[in-house]
């Protein structure tokens, strides 16, 4: 039996917006890219050091422990994908949300502590 459900509205969170490192998101349906730069405003990208830091020594493992499954991709620009089951409703888009939103802050607090680290 299939039980019929209609997408999810927008989330209902912003925090993850608010983050310095989100660009731009597509989120056709049940798939969502998420592009991730160095700096919004300015569209700045990754340099390949941190890029390479940031999808695969953090985000990857860091969503993973906090029960979110997604894949971290460079091929273009650094994206993180996910595509969540299609039996998923408004309450399991809040939480990929509210994970995004945790992690994605976490990185950034950890980008500026090593970059300041550095000087």
């Amino acid at each position: 039996m299939c039980r019929r459900t209609s997408r999810p509205s927008a989330p209902r969170s912003s925090s993850w917006r608010s983050c310095r490192s989100w660009g731009t998101s597509g989120a056709p349906a049940y798939f969502w890219a998420i592009e991730l730069v160095a700096d919004k405003e300015t569209r700045t990208t990754f340099t390949a050091e941190q890029s390479e830091w940031l999808l695969r020594g953090f985000l990857s493992h860091r969503m993973y422990d906090a029960g979110l499954i997604c894949r971290a991709d460079d091929r273009g620009d650094p994206v993180i994908q996910l595509s969540p089951p299609l039996i998923a409703g408004q309450p399991e888009f809040d939480r990929i949300v509210s994970i995004l939103g945790e992690v994605l802050l976490e990185a950034q607090q950890q980008m500026l502590a090593n970059s300041a680290a550095a000087f």
